[in-house]
């Protein structure tokens, strides 16, 4: 069938365009042999295909596509090139495939160390080989098609590599339900509540990001993570008879995912920051629940690295592939790996009183006020006397509700508190003596005796020593240095039993051990600090350079006083802010979309839009507009002149005409295109059938002389590529209007709209419009070894029919639709100035999946092979250049 005028058949003998547009090269193949003819006639014939099979080999694309199967619930697609075959002549050893670099797959580099974090770094399971067939559960795992470094293609904007078309088919199969479905991991343990001390968390923090764990000795490991978890939570988890027949390492592992498959799945999160701003000191809710979650999936990490427990029962056999593996474990990996390597825990300073504190300090303390809380404090005193512990506290408590910033009733809850070995809450009562009145030694008193209890000999000597000077009666200063010389005394010993240690083992525990009273809170702020949040502005102000943002000047002032400003207070004024300065951001889609609303939060003129309610809405300024490069404007747009492709997002792109009614508010600066759901596989065309002849293959049996004698035809071309046209085609308008169909609309009010672009077409001045109804995928070929020649990878006539393609003009493309073309190959001609958005813009009305040619990719043949039935199957090669 033809279509349009350069798809007619030029001498009206049913040749197609394939056929067409090929160029008998002389003197190649061979005549026909008579029947007749000897076996130096057949040896003639063989060596003419052997020939032609190694041209045609030499340098060209080779793909492997692996489909889903219920062992392995992937879809993947790699390419490879044909070496140089070794020998002369039609004899020569055939090539094997050779692998290519990163840079003529496409794979694109970060230019910014910050914008690593868009993509998933590193595999977290120990692999038992380094075979490709051998997948382990990780393997298994789509986190985010465009996570992966492999996924976008860096010299063509809005278009994917074959890998990246690989994982957009798994992503879609996923999406459809059509994905073998892995069944839920069968947790054998129930975790219970965890009590851990602070101090010791903090100092594992210090150890994981050091590197200074223990991970060799499984009792060592045990040992550690039972400091952390605490020892009764272990004891309980340890006793349980799931744990009864498991080695060491099994039990930790065991222990892991399960507390990892309790916690809140956080895969689905662009922001990750909810508590992040300050530890909450006692509190196993709120900033300490999330620490814990970073180390326990730290924990996890590097047990999983070390290949502990490869073989454990019940999960997952011998080769390593953990049924427990799952989505929201890599997400856990991935943020609490970032989290570590780019925090610092700072530990010191006092923090503010409470509100109801300085108020009460402000206003004073009347008398009435002061006698009603002596007398509770007395009745206090009265029930420890009773052993009544319990009426105590609430005496106390009452006596400070009373007036919060009464001097004496704090302290004497806080001498109430170290009689009964509560050094913590002794020393918080302490610190905000010292906030009262910090010329009375009191406060410096019961922190030096909170902490010589708790063995932080160190800090109890300090506190003594400013307490001296404070103390000016002879009696009043005498306890005083008598405490500082227990202090003084305690910490000499500690010291000489660390250096006479019987071995290093003994001497690293003694050390801990100190490192971890030093570092408990014991009324002290704790706060995490970002390590890297010049470098994250730097990626962010670059960021903004590059997609010429408007408004960059603003992004520069507003972000640098947003990070001063909550290093002063740590009250940041959105939680993604905290995310970026961390550098802790979740790859793919959640970082484009974290990223973008740093811009928009840091852009005063509309920062009150906040933060895009969806990863994969889009920007509409007056000025310009931004898509994320997944969508079906990136993906279109991406290869206008002048937009980048940086991060997931495409622009600068044409301003938006939105077109509302007229008694509708002004829409926000956020837009979510609404598309039909498309699946790229239910757009490939169809398989080849079984008599179909893939490839002429010579076995080197005479008896298959015949055989080739009777299909051989002694013609080989090569194939010529659309001439380039110089019409050009004008983008006249990007127009948005409001999706009105009720189930499209999301919970919270979300605006979806529906896309089209207009044309206006050279000579005639017409305008075509395309409806942008479906999001497409667009291929870019690596080169093969012809790309830069004339004429590429030659053809034998006996191939043409796996090969058909007809020519299409974009004058015609308005007329052309999917089912004029069911088999065949279209090659769109887009080479013309602006034509090729124009082709992208087709491919999105009608639903179909595109191959895209430039200039340096590869020859005719190879395009035409690979975007064809045989091979990918898209059906659609787009020549722009």
């Amino acid at each position: 069938m033809s279509i349009g005028r350069t798809g007619k058949d030029p001498n009206a003998s049913g040749k197609t365009d394939a056929a067409a547009s090929a160029e008998r090269t002389p003197n190649e193949g061979r005549k026909n042999a008579p029947a007749n003819s000897n076996a130096a006639n057949v040896d003639s014939g063989l060596a003419a295909a052997r020939m032609f099979i190694k041209d045609e080999r030499e340098g060209s694309l080779v793909f492997t596509i692996q489909v889903a199967t219920a062992y392995r619930p992937r879809i993947a697609v790699d390419v490879h090139r044909f070496g140089k075959e070794q020998g002369d002549g039609p004899y020569g050893k055939l090539a094997g495939l050779m692998k290519m670099s990163g840079a003529e797959h496409g794979f694109v580099e970060a230019e910014h160390p910050s914008f690593e974090l868009y993509r998933i770094q590193r595999k977290y399971l120990r692999r038992h080989s380094e075979s490709p067939n051998e997948l382990n559960e990780e393997d298994c795992i789509l986190f985010d098609p465009e996570a992966s470094p492999l996924y976008d293609h860096a010299h063509a904007n809005g278009t994917v590599t074959v890998e990246g078309f690989g994982l957009d088919l798994w992503n879609a199969e996923l999406a459809h339900g059509r994905m073998p479905q892995r069944a839920h991991p069968n947790l054998l343990l129930e975790v219970p509540d965890l009590t851990f001390d602070p101090a010791t968390l903090l100092c594992r923090i210090e150890e994981i990001r050091s590197g200074t764990v223990p991970a060799d000795d499984p009792e060592e490991q045990i040992a550690a993570l039972v400091e952390t978890v605490g020892k009764v939570a272990w004891e309980g988890i340890a006793g349980s008879w799931e744990m009864q027949e498991m080695g060491h390492s099994e039990r930790v592992l065991e222990f892991l995912f399960a507390f990892h498959h309790e916690q809140e799945d956080i895969s689905g999160r662009s922001v990750i920051a909810k508590t992040m701003t300050r530890f909450q000191e006692g509190s196993y809710e709120g900033a300490w629940a999330d620490r814990m979650r970073m180390v326990m999936a730290r924990e996890l990490a590097l047990r999983l690295a070390s290949g502990a427990g490869m073989g454990m029962q019940g999960a997952g056999g011998t080769k390593g592939i953990y049924a427990r593996f799952t989505r929201a474990i890599l997400a856990s990996l991935i943020t609490s790996e970032r989290w570590v390597a780019n925090t610092r825990i700072h530990v010191g300073g006092h923090g503010a009183l409470a509100r109801e504190v300085q108020d009460a300090k402000a206003a004073g303390v009347p008398e009435q006020d002061r006698q009603e809380a002596r007398e509770l404090v007395r009745l206090a005193e009265e029930a420890t006397e009773a052993k009544q512990f319990q009426r105590a506290a609430v005496f106390f408590y009452k006596a400070l509700a009373v007036n919060p910033a009464n001097y004496d009733t704090v302290q004497a809850r806080g001498e109430w508190l170290l009689r009964f070995q509560n050094y913590r809450d002794a020393a918080r009562d302490a610190v905000i003596l010292q906030r009262l009145d910090p010329d009375r030694p009191a406060g410096y008193v019961l922190l030096g005796r909170a902490c010589l209890g708790y063995k932080n000999y160190l800090r109890a000597r300090e506190a003594f020593r400013e307490a001296v000077p404070l103390a000016h009666a002879f009696d009043e200063k005498l306890p005083i240095l008598q405490d500082l010389d227990k202090a003084q005394d305690a910490l000499g010993a500690e010291l000489k039993a660390i250096e006479q240690a019987a071995g290093e083992k003994e001497k690293a525990a003694l050390m801990r051990a100190r490192r971890i009273a030093d570092l408990d809170p014991m009324g002290r702020t704790i706060a995490p600090r970002p390590a890297k949040d010049e470098q994250q502005l730097e990626g962010l102000f670059l960021f903004a350079e590059r997609m010429q943002w408007p408004y960059l000047e603003a992004v520069r002032l507003c972000a640098k006083k947003a990070r001063e400003d909550w290093l002063a207070s740590h009250e940041p004024i959105y939680p993604v802010q905290v995310d970026w300065l961390f550098a802790v951001v979740l790859p793919g889609k959640h970082f484009a979309h974290v990223l973008m609303a740093m811009l928009v939060l840091s852009t005063p003129a509309i920062q009150s839009v906040g933060m895009a309610p969806n990863s994969e809405c889009g920007v509409a300024l007056p000025e310009c507009s931004y898509w994320r490069s997944r969508s079906v404007l990136g993906r279109v747009l991406g290869c206008l002149p002048g937009v980048t492709s940086l991060n997931g997002w495409v622009g600068p792109c044409p301003a938006a005409t939105l077109h509302t009614q007229t008694d509708e508010e002004a829409p926000a600066a956020h837009c979510l295109i609404t598309t039909v759901a498309f699946n790229p596989a239910s757009a490939l065309l169809p398989p080849p059938s079984a008599e179909s002849t893939r490839d002429i293959v010579i076995a080197g049996n005479l008896d298959l002389a015949p055989l080739w004698r009777a299909t051989n035809q002694p013609e080989i071309f090569n194939l010529h590529p659309p001439q380039r046209d110089t019409a050009a085609w004008e983008l006249r308008s990007l127009d948005l209007r409001r999706a009105y169909r009720s189930h499209q609309f999301e919970p919270g009010g979300t605006w979806l709209w529906s896309a089209s672009l207009a044309f206006r077409q050279p000579g005639t001045g017409k305008e075509i419009t395309f409806a942008l109804d479906h999001t497409p995928v667009f291929i870019t070929l690596p080169p093969c070894s012809l790309s830069d020649q004339a004429r590429g990878h030659k053809i034998h006539r006996r191939q043409l029919d796996d090969y058909r393609f007809r020519n299409v003009s974009m004058d015609e493309i308005a007329e052309v639709t999917p089912e004029s073309v069911e088999e065949e190959i279209i090659i769109i001609n887009a080479s013309a100035p602006g034509a090729e958005v124009v082709a992208r813009a087709w491919c999105a009305h009608v639903a179909r999946a595109a191959v895209v040619r430039r200039a340096g990719g590869p020859c005719l043949y190879c395009t035409v092979k690979w975007a064809g039935r045989l091979e990918l199957r898209v059906g659609v090669v787009i020549w722009a250049s």
